[in-house]
């Protein structure tokens, strides 16, 4: 069941970071390319260690 956690959230948070960049880059013309790139792995990042928190703290409640 953990590594499903895990996988989870290293996904949803790649996700979130790619649909986050992505809605900047549509909004803001002002930003490069490579600065929505490594916008999109930070926020990705980010995500993924919410969700891994988010996880660990819900598996931590049901056991």
């Amino acid at each position: 069941m953990t590594d499903a956690w895990a996988d989870l959230a290293v996904k949803g948070g790649a996700a979130m970071g790619w649909v986050w960049s992505a809605g900047l880059a549509l909004d803001s013309q002002v930003l490069p390319a490579w600065a929505i790139a490594i916008l999109a792995m930070t926020q990705g990042a980010v995500g993924a260690t919410l969700l891994a928190l988010a996880a660990i703290s819900l598996w931590r409640a049901t056991r």
